[in-house]
């Protein structure tokens, strides 16, 4: 599973602010070209973790790490695709 973290901030007509549940931090992450973003890979027991708390998640739904919010978008990685380049 491919998950990209950027700059967020929350809806305040839907509040919905969680702890972060990525594994490492967003400053660990790989760079995007899109300016702010960073994205990982997930397989495995962390990938079904991941896929249970985004379950619940809606598309209001922002992430706190440390104090600083981020918007997280996860999808499958694609056959031949070479992610986080």
């Amino acid at each position: 599973m491919l998950v990209t973290a950027g700059p967020g901030q929350p809806d305040p007509d839907f509040p919905d602010t969680r702890p972060l549940p990525l594994p490492d931090p967003p400053d660990a992450l790989h760079p995007t070209t899109l300016d702010g973003w960073v994205c990982a890979t997930y397989d495995g027991a962390v990938r079904d973790e991941l896929l249970e708390v985004f379950a619940s998640a809606t598309t209001v739904t922002t992430w706190d790490h440390e104090g600083t919010t981020w918007r997280l978008k996860a999808r499958p990685v694609l056959p031949g695709e070479t992610p986080c380049t």
